[in-house]
């Protein structure tokens, strides 16, 4: 009798209590708790939502000043500065914003196209923003006869 119930108090102890504290002979499952901050602050960034980065203007004649404005608004938290522009193209000018876009407004970027000579174009309009994307890439195409 003595002998059971020495064994009984050996396995109740060495079932329910932890080997130095950290192994158990039944352990449960722990899964990690992921710690997420309980408010997610907004994004400062200024960030440019564009209508359309590409525009097709069509059978335009040699010498004749074709304009179109790409519309975008700013999304982001911050107003929204385009700090300068180049293109690929020497028949083509860019307007771009003088002031900055406030959060929730509407801007426009304007592109002159004035072809020179016949064929296919593709040009491009390269803006430096203060968005996180910094570079916006704009495009155009056109065949000048």
């Amino acid at each position: 009798m003595t002998r059971v119930l020495i064994l009984f108090f050996a396995f109740l102890t060495l079932g329910t209590c932890s080997l130095f504290g950290q192994l158990m002979i039944f352990p449960q499952k722990i899964y990690p708790v992921e710690k997420k901050p309980l408010l997610e602050a907004p994004s400062l960034k200024s960030e440019a939502s564009w209508t359309s980065k590409f525009f097709d203007f069509g059978y335009v004649p040699v010498g004749a000043s074709q304009t179109f404005r790409f519309q975008f608004k700013n999304t982001g938290g911050e107003p929204l500065r385009i700090t300068g522009s180049s293109s690929n193209c020497s028949c083509m000018t860019v307007v771009e914003p003088s002031n900055a876009i406030l959060p929730d407004k509407t801007g426009t970027v304007e592109i002159n196209l004035k072809p020179s000579s016949t064929g296919t174009m593709k040009c491009y309009v390269t803006l430096v923003t203060n968005t996180s994307e910094i570079i916006e890439t704009l495009s155009v195409s056109a065949i000048a006869y």
